[in-house]
């Protein structure tokens, strides 16, 4: 039983660092990897099967299938991993370049570093909260433009390959 807990809580871990790494690379990747989280959680509702209590005696005698035994938040926490993996990885078309604009910037203290972010919004793109250099973060304000390198990906999200300063000449 507690070997389960320890798989499960692995599990969710991996899936909050890929949520993550989906947000600061993808175009509206918080909402894409809150929907499918939700989507996933709600699946594996409808899948699970609990065990019957007078078949918990005998131990090594759990006959449900192998998917209807995992439990919804190990449902959820695979859809993240999976879609975000695959978010992240499966582009289908060449790069390109857009111009985005900053609209909010600051910084998030966590044990002993700084990270900090950008949200960089695009009006047909959508929104981006990616984490970029403290050299780059220095040198924007809210309202500067960015150049963006991004590509689409199998789910026709845009994800984010390159951040630069637009140079003026």
């Amino acid at each position: 039983m507690a070997r389960k807990a320890y798989v499960t809580i692995t599990f969710c871990m991996i899936a909050i660092w890929v949520g993550f790494s989906v947000d600061d690379h993808v175009f509206n990747g918080f909402e894409f990897a809150t929907s499918v989280g939700f989507i996933s959680l709600i699946l594996g509702g409808i899948v699970y099967q609990r065990d019957t209590p007078e078949r918990q005696y005998f131990k090594g005698q759990d006959r449900r299938h192998f998917l209807r035994r995992q439990s919804p938040l190990r449902y959820a926490s695979t859809g993240v991993i999976l879609a975000g993996l695959i978010s992240l990885n499966g582009v289908v078309e060449k790069p390109f370049e857009i111009i985005g604009y900053v609209t909010h910037k600051y910084n998030r203290s966590t044990k002993g570093s700084t990270v900090h972010i950008l949200d960089i919004s695009h009006k047909d793109y959508g929104t981006l909260r990616g984490r970029v250099s403290k050299k780059l973060w220095l040198t924007q304000r809210v309202g500067s433009p960015i150049l963006l390198g991004i590509q689409r990906n199998i789910f026709g999200q845009y994800v984010v390959k390159s951040v630069e300063m637009l140079e003026y000449k």
